[in-house]
């Protein structure tokens, strides 16, 4: 049968998915985002050899276009008052 079910559930228990889980909770269930926000952004660095891999088997123009779109909403997306 192959080991398809032993690393699933090794990949759902690993410690390093604990942090996004605890964000998608916190960002769900209270009204203060702060901690989901900070949760999600500590397991996505517990995971980003992991998301390194994956995108470059995609492209390796990934990164520099994820950059440049970061970018442009930081400049032109942000702007508070009207």
């Amino acid at each position: 049968m192959g080991n398809a079910p032993h690393s699933l559930a090794q990949y759902a228990f690993d410690v390093r998915n604990f942090p996004i889980a605890v964000g998608i909770i916190f960002l769900i269930f209270h009204d203060t985002r702060a901690i989901g926000i900070a949760m999600l952004i500590l397991g996505v660095f517990m995971r980003f050899d992991l998301i390194m891999k994956t995108t470059n088997q995609l492209s390796p123009y990934v990164w520099p276009i994820v950059l440049i779109i970061v970018g442009a909403v930081m400049i032109w997306g942000f702007k508070k008052g009207k």
